[in-house]
This record gives C-alpha cells, sequence and structure tokens, in this order.
C-alpha cells in the first residue's frame, strides 16, 4: 500500500472493505487490478458489494504495454513508491479476466 495523499483513500485489504452487501450500484477497478496480488478474493469482495442488478467495470493494459508503461513511470511514481510489490504484474490479458471471473 502506498499513500498518495490528496484525500486518495488507500486500503489494507481490497478483499475486505468497510461497506455493506449490496451496497452499490457500480463497482469499478480502473488499472488497478494488476496491483492487487490477492485479486480473486478483491473480485468475490466486488461481488459481495454489488446490487443485484449492479454492474462490474474493469479497465486494464496488457502486459506488454504495462511492461513499457512501468518502465517509462519507474521514473515518476514508480521509483517514488519503490517499483512494484510481490504479486503485482505490469498488465494482465483478456483471457486472465476470462478465468478470474469465471471461478
Amino acid at each position: 500500500m502506498y499513500d498518495w495523499g490528496g484525500g486518495a483513500l488507500a486500503v489494507e485489504n481490497s478483499a475486505r472493505l468497510p461497506f455493506s452487501a449490496q451496497s452499490f450500484d457500480t463497482v469499478t477497478f480502473v488499472a488497478s487490478l494488476n496491483h492487487i496480488p490477492n485479486r480473486v478474493e478483491a473480485l468475490f469482495e466486488a461481488h459481495r458489494l454489488l446490487k443485484p442488478t449492479g454492474q462490474l467495470l474493469i479497465t486494464m493494459i496488457n502486459p506488454i504495454f504495462g511492461g513499457i508503461g512501468h518502465a517509462i513511470w519507474w521514473y515518476s511514481e514508480d521509483k517514488i513508491r519503490g517499483g512494484m510489490k510481490e504479486g503485482e504484474v505490469g498488465g494482465l490479458w483478456t483471457s486472465t479476466f476470462e478465468q478470474l471471473l469465471s471461478l
């Protein structure tokens, strides 16, 4: 976990969020699921938080673009936070999402 400041809410564990079940219409992972080592548990938590008619929105770059991007970002925010942590990856393939969401 890294505190980016500016009022950003950093959580210790994205698989245990302090919200009631079925309390959100939409849960989003915007270019972030690759930075969550316990991805499966985080997706189960997202499902718990969604209302029955809720939607899950995930955006992600693939590992090729992620590798290039993180090589460039190393000179900015990645260097500040000490690089990638254990379990993080530069990006995820669509097939990986399909596999994760089928569990």
